[in-house]
């Protein structure tokens, strides 16, 4: 049972908001989702050979939902949104030096910076990359439009560096949203000098990383593959075989050969002779993992959890389009489109690390979109708050030629 320093901390915010009058809001929009993800995850417990291994990972979503209620409490009261996007910024920051260390200094070929795993990096840097994006194109002050360019070319450069394969594919894609909404929500010059600036840092990049970037796409082995196959296969048996899950956290148990999901116990003429990077690896893809270890349920419920966060940042968007933190929705909703494409081919976005982020995440949007109608400050034009800007000018106009 772990309880982690930033567990702790959480714990402290919501004592001390308490503490000070602030309400503490147990229900966030969408968390009927999450809800029913942790009762199937319970409920699979049922088919589980080691409750106690479970047991860890249901205390980790309870902590999450620990996260979840303070970072949405402390935003539904002061509405300080970009106090994260700095503070996740400066600990990049520091990460960028960890990864140019090891990169340079060790001769770690794949850099993971203060992450546990490169793939956590990179799926880490996919979902907020975007958002530094978006507040470069947006933001006009000098000081804060410098901060972001310097961070996100800082951190592709480290994305890169990961030669994750999937965050390699996928964070373009992000990137490209992120341009297309910053875009939509007015083009200027300002914009196009810097998609032209993003473009001559793509190609520079490009130079220097494509040789590498090939090699590991080219010749990357052969038992990586097979692995990805033979884990996938797995889970699909597992899912056919146990509509209820064979446990949460059970994976590596259940892929024991005496168990009949192990495609070597099924089909052993086939697989006998053919050799996996790691014996008892995860399947690489959140959505198998969740499908094979709670259900179809839970694969449900997990895909409506990450719809309901999608859609609340996407249905803001209208609402703030004219709003000083635009770019904070418009990169959020990019870097979900990265991070959801991403986890078909990677697991980690059920590591703690990762995890935590999607709840920020979550907190944000869930929290923009209640104050878009009623929480606003008083400077917000009325459309803004209402969500229906072209209405709101069109009756102001109307009111002008009425006087």
């Amino acid at each position: 049972m772990e309880i982690s320093l930033a567990y702790l901390l959480c714990l402290s915010a919501l004592l001390a908001m308490y503490l000070q009058g602030v309400r503490i809001r147990f229900y966030v929009r969408g968390l009927w989702a999450y809800i029913l993800l942790f009762l199937c995850s319970v409920v699979s417990l049922i088919k589980a050979e080691s409750a106690l291994i479970s047991f860890y990972e249901i205390w980790k979503m309870l902590m999450m939902y620990l996260v979840l209620l303070c970072v949405y409490s402390y935003l539904r009261h002061s509405k300080d949104y970009e106090v994260f996007v700095w503070g996740i910024a400066c600990m990049l920051l520091l990460s960028f030096l960890v990864v140019v260390k090891g990169k340079y200094w060790d001769g770690i070929y794949q850099a993971r910076g203060v992450f546990p795993h490169q793939n956590s990096m990179g799926m880490y840097l996919s979902l907020i990359c975007p958002v530094f994006l978006a507040g470069w194109m947006q933001c006009k002050s000098f000081l804060k439009s410098s901060f972001f360019a310097i961070s996100l070319l800082l951190n592709a450069a480290a994305l890169v560096s990961t030669y994750s394969r999937g965050a390699i594919i996928c964070f373009p894609i992000g990137c490209a949203v992120a341009m297309a909404l910053s875009l939509a929500a007015g083009i200027t010059a300002r914009k196009l000098q810097i998609l032209a600036c993003m473009g001559l840092c793509a190609l520079v990049g490009t130079g220097l990383f494509l040789s590498q970037v090939v090699y590991r796409f080219k010749y990357a082995s052969t038992a990586s593959g097979n692995a990805r196959v033979f884990y996938a296969t797995a889970a699909w048996n597992m899912i056919k075989a146990e509509p209820l899950g064979v446990g949460v956290n059970n994976w590596s148990l259940k892929m024991d050969r005496n168990y009949p999901y192990n495609p070597k116990y099924l089909e052993p003429e086939r697989w006998e002779n053919r050799q996996e990077e790691r014996q008892w690896g995860i399947v690489e893809t959140v959505y198998l993992l969740v499908g094979a270890e709670c259900g179809w349920l839970g694969l449900l419920a997990l895909l409506c959890w990450y719809a309901a966060i999608f859609t609340l940042g996407w249905r803001s968007l209208s609402a703030y389009r004219q709003h000083s933190q635009f770019y904070l929705l418009a990169g959020i909703c990019s870097g979900l489109v990265a991070v959801f494409l991403q986890s078909t081919l990677e697991w980690v976005l059920k590591q703690q690390v990762n995890f935590m982020q999607m709840m920020v995440v979550y907190a944000i949007v869930a929290s923009m979109f209640e104050q878009r109608s009623r929480a606003l400050p008083p400077s917000v034009p009325v459309g803004l708050k209402s969500g229906k800007l072209p209405a709101a000018r069109k009756a102001t106009r109307i009111a002008k030629v009425g006087s």
